[in-house]
Order: structure tokens, then C-alpha cells, then sequence
């Protein structure tokens, strides 16, 4: 298995032509990706990827609580290019009410909570994403001020979903693909966004759908 992985990274590098190729390993369960935010860009952050929710978020300096991380944490005042964003913008409205918060400046702050009830709260944001050495202005997303459980020593989570907050959505990009390492094998895995997203022979295709909503 380790080897049909190693093969099937090799062949997606090798039809990368748009887009960000984006490394990321395996760690305790999960799968982690590395990437430099704002202008200039600060050292880098590893995130938990996470197909079952939109938000990319990270956390940022004078976040109280704080959870443990092992990368150095976003300092927005030393970015040129963040921005918070006002009520009326089409990124906070994507978050459902529930999530979403209007401070006394219009200003929008979400509130996140995963399954098993880690949770993180702070300011949406716009800023600029350095991913496989390849720049993206204006992603959408949180800058993490008050933070709980344990994220496995990550700043954050990115959102893979199919919400309008995901990375995949941001990136206005058709299609991508990824290929997950064994667990425990200290391979790397690649994600790729764009048309170099093809599929190798003998891959199966999975097709995306949208999940109806359900009231509680």
C-alpha cells in the first residue's frame, strides 16, 4: 500500500500545470498541512485538514484561552494584508446564524464547535495564503481568539467541506485530489487544487454531494 501511495503521489506531481500542489503528513490520527499566512508572509502554521467542516481558521496572538501548539502563532498587527470583515459580506454570511456574530463595530466574529466539543471563537478575516509556494490574496477566515480542546498541537483546522468558507470553494478551483499516506508510514501526502487534479488509472472517482439540511 505504502508503494501504490508513493506511485500515486509521484504521478500527481507529475500532472500538476495550475493551482497549489499542497503537502501534508499524518500525525495521531490526523492529517496535517503546513502554510505561511499574511504579507509578508509569517513562518508557517500546520493545520488539521477536516472534510467535514468549512472554516479555515487559525489561532492568533492575544487569544485567551489558548490551545498548545508547536509553530509560532499569527500575529495579524504584523501583516499588511489582514483585514476583518463587516456583517454584510458574502463570507460571513455563509456562516449560518448560529455561528455568526456582529460586534458593536459591524464587524463579524464567528464561534465554532467540533464533535467532540473543542471549540474556537474570533474575528473573520480576510488575508493572504501561501500554499506550495504559490500566493492567494483574500482567503477568507478565523483568526482564532479564544480556543479549546486538544488539536494535537495544530494552530488550527482548514475546512475541506463544501461550503463557501472551504479552501477548495475559495480557491474557485472545479475540481482537486488527494492522496492519504498510511497511517504510521512517515510518508507525506499531496493535495491538489486545479486541473492538474487528474485521476490515475485504476483510481476510483468518488463524486461530492451536497447534504440536505437538517432542523433540530
Amino acid at each position: 500500500m505504502v508503494k501504490r501511495g508513493k506511485k500515486r503521489v509521484q504521478w500527481l506531481k507529475s500532472k500538476i500545470t495550475d493551482g497549489p500542489a499542497i503537502t501534508f503528513r499524518e500525525a495521531s490520527s490526523e492529517y496535517l498541512m503546513s502554510f505561511s499566512i499574511g504579507t509578508p508572509a509569517q513562518s508557517p502554521v500546520t493545520a488539521i485538514m477536516d472534510t467535514g467542516s468549512d472554516l479555515i481558521w487559525t489561532q492568533c496572538k492575544l487569544c485567551h484561552p489558548c490551545i498548545n501548539q508547536s509553530t509560532p502563532t499569527f500575529d495579524p498587527k504584523k501583516s499588511h494584508s489582514y483585514s476583518k470583515l463587516k456583517c454584510p459580506t458574502n463570507l460571513c454570511q455563509a456562516l449560518s446564524p448560529r455561528l455568526s456574530i456582529c460586534d458593536d463595530k459591524n464587524y463579524c466574529n464567528y464561534r465554532y464547535r467540533y464533535g467532540d466539543n473543542s471549540s474556537t471563537r474570533g474575528a473573520l478575516a480576510t488575508e493572504t495564503f501561501t500554499f506550495g509556494g504559490k500566493v492567494f490574496p483574500l482567503i477568507g477566515f478565523g483568526c482564532g481568539l479564544a480556543n479549546l480542546g486538544n488539536f494535537n498541537n495544530c494552530s488550527g483546522i482548514v475546512g475541506l467541506g463544501r461550503g463557501a468558507l472551504s479552501l477548495i470553494s475559495q480557491l474557485n478551483q472545479p475540481k482537486f485530489s488527494y492522496c492519504l499516506p498510511t497511517f504510521g508510514s512517515g510518508e507525506t501526502g499531496t493535495l491538489v487544487v486545479g486541473c492538474g487534479a487528474t485521476n490515475p488509472p485504476g483510481q476510483l472517482i468518488i463524486d461530492f454531494i451536497m447534504a440536505c439540511q437538517v432542523s433540530r
